[in-house]
C-alpha cells in the first residue's frame, strides 16, 4: 500500500467516524430530551401525591436498588454520578411534596 493509499484510507476512516459521531450525539441528545420529560413527569407524579410520607419509604428503597446495581455493574462513574444526581431531584421532589402537605395542613 502506497502512502497515498494510507493516506486516502484515513481519510475515508475519519470521514466515517465523524459521521457515527454525529449520529451518537444526535441519539443522546434525544435520549436526554426523552429522560428530561420522564423525570418531570416523575418529579411531578411526587409533588402532587397525596401522602408522601407514604412515598417515602417505597421510593427510597426502590432508588437504593438502582443505586445497587449501578454500582454492581460499575458502568462507569459518568453513570454512577447521573443516577445519584436524579435521586437526590427525586428526593428533593418528595421533600416538597411534604412540606407542601404541611402548609396544606397548617391552612386547615
Amino acid at each position: 500500500m502506497t502512502t497515498q493509499e494510507r493516506i486516502d484510507k484515513l481519510e475515508e476512516d475519519i470521514a466515517q467516524l465523524t459521521v457515527q459521531n454525529s449520529e451518537l450525539v444526535a441519539l443522546l441528545q434525544n435520549l436526554g430530551g426523552h429522560q428530561r420529560m420522564y423525570h418531570a413527569a416523575i418529579e411531578s407524579i411526587i409533588i402532587s401525591h397525596p401522602y408522601p410520607q407514604a412515598l417515602r419509604p417505597v421510593l427510597e428503597t426502590l432508588l437504593a436498588g438502582v443505586d445497587a446495581a449501578i454500582v454492581a455493574r460499575a458502568e462507569s462513574d459518568d453513570h454512577l454520578e447521573g443516577a445519584q444526581a436524579s435521586q437526590e431531584c427525586l428526593m428533593a421532589a418528595l421533600d416538597e411534596a411534604e412540606r407542601l402537605g404541611g402548609l396544606e395542613e397548617d391552612d386547615a
